[in-house]
């Protein structure tokens, strides 16, 4: 009688989702797109030449946009290091 019910029970479940595989694991040599500390070091370097660049212009609206790109490429670098 039981096996009877668990027949009946089993003929209404839902079905099992699909299991995605986890993904290997990997040692980091896949990547060709350079290593993230080059990109780091590079928004570092961008950043201090357009604050230099924000400094020497005359203009309101150029110091205003080398300030937003210096200040953009200082959060890219920060948000790198945090990874």
């Amino acid at each position: 009688m039981l096996q009877k019910q668990a027949n009946a029970d089993t003929k209404y479940d839902i079905p099992v989702p699909n299991r995605i595989p986890p993904e290997p694991f990997s040692d980091g040599r896949e990547s060709t797109r350079g290593s993230p500390t080059y990109y780091v070091i590079f928004s570092v370097l961008a950043a201090i030449l357009s604050i230099g660049f924000a400094i020497k212009c005359k203009s309101f609206y150029f110091k205003l946009a080398f300030a937003v790109a210096a200040l953009y490429l200082l959060h890219y670098a920060v948000g790198r290091m945090e990874k």
